[in-house]
């Protein structure tokens, strides 16, 4: 959860390769292999790592380039997998807050009158590094069964993002969209989504029956604590860690203010909020942190690591080769002495300075002091090796 996939598109140019000194016997790279943000090429410092031998002892058939492409990916990937392991070990690689936002039943006796609005919640995330907001299951309690489109809106786009059809089998209670229909919310630019504020609800001309309300929780105060019922102290220790991390607000657009496509989004001054009008919905949700706008910002720290371990990925396909050939009799026990320790030279073992690589990683941070997914900005930002 620590990053996405865009994140090791955007540092494959960290690293590039550089082209064989003949080309008339390899012909020279692309730009998308041969690019290196960071001037450091996957060669430096490693002479058993050119071209020529590695064409030599590549299976039949497959191809230079895409070799090339496909094992400096797999480091990046192995590089920033052990970077997200350690962070685990500090906590940051959970989930920051998990669990269900109404743990009690909603009343049959609070439905709430259909007036031809738009009715949902808005999520406004907390201003900080790397938080992401997961809606793992949706529910909602309606009086009479049906299946329900939700739809999702994002203050940045003109249109819905997403719609989901929720069943509602048991009415007068939650019934909950599956995990595979979770929502993720985020204010990255990784995703498109920087300065982004989200609204998720239904059209009430859509349902059959009513929803009910819940008015024990107010979604900017919270629950009772001084009400007498000790579970409501326990649910109120719940929504104070969700909301630390993101305003939830219940709201409304008033029908005649709704544009007459659907899938438009409407203008966010017709909102109505009211705190105390859940309409209907809960939330199974957790507070995660995504670090993959932050580490696209600082991907020229993770060059030495990157080029380090994409010298190892070659030097092992060196040793699982099984090329009957002089190239691989004469390359093998050179790639088994760097990868391995040498006792004669003492020269430090390849994986050994992988490790130290990624020790040595420093993040630019700035201010971040109270940014739950990053330490504190004085001490750097730290990553130990597994």
């Amino acid at each position: 959860m620590l990053y996405d996939t865009i994140a090791i598109d955007r540092l494959e140019n960290v690293v590039g390769w550089a082209d064989f000194h003949d080309t008339t016997e390899i012909p020279a790279l692309p730009t998308s292999l041969t690019t290196t943000e960071s001037g450091l090429r996957v060669q430096d410092g490693m002479g058993l790592v050119r071209l020529d031998y590695i064409q030599a002892l590549l299976q039949s058939g497959r191809s230079l380039q895409d070799f090339l492409a496909q094992i400096r990916r797999r480091a990046i990937i192995m590089v920033l997998n052990r970077v997200a392991t350690s962070r685990s070990l500090t906590g940051t690689g959970n989930a920051l807050v998990s669990g269900k936002l109404i743990g009690q039943q909603l009343y049959a006796a609070n439905p709430l009158i259909n007036q031809s609005r738009f009715v949902g919640i808005r999520f406004k995330l907390k201003r900080s590094t790397g938080l992401r907001v997961i809606l793992n299951r949706i529910g909602l309690s309606l009086s009479a069964p049906q299946t329900l489109q939700l739809y999702l809106f994002n203050s940045l786009n003109p249109t819905v993002i997403n719609t989901i059809n929720l069943v509602i089998n048991n009415a007068g209670q939650f019934s909950w969209t599956n995990e595979d229909d979770a929502v993720k919310m985020d204010v990255d630019e990784a995703n498109s989504n920087s300065g982004a504020v989200w609204y998720l609800g239904y059209y009430q001309d859509d349902l059959v029956g009513q929803a009910y309300r819940y008015d024990t929780l107010n979604w900017l105060s919270g629950y009772c604590t001084t009400c007498g019922n000790s579970v409501y102290g326990t649910y109120h220790k719940n929504w104070k860690s969700i909301s630390s991390h993101v305003e939830m607000v219940p709201f409304y657009v008033a029908g005649a203010s709704l544009p007459a496509d659907r899938n438009n989004f409407f203008d966010e001054r017709d909102c109505v909020f009211d705190q105390s009008n859940n309409h209907g919905f809960n939330f199974n949700m957790s507070v995660w942190c995504n670090l993959t706008q932050y580490w696209i910002d600082n991907r020229l720290a993770f060059a030495q690591a990157i080029q380090l371990q994409t010298q190892q990925e070659v030097l092992e396909m060196y040793k699982a080769s099984s090329q009957s050939s002089a190239v691989e009799q004469n390359i093998q026990p050179l790639a088994l002495r760097e990868l391995e320790a040498d006792k004669d030279t003492k020269a430090m073992a390849l994986p050994y300075r992988v490790d130290r690589a990624i020790k040595a990683i420093r993040l630019e941070q700035g201010d971040v002091n109270d940014h739950p997914c990053l330490p504190c900005a004085r001490s750097g930002i730290k990553y130990r090796a597994m």
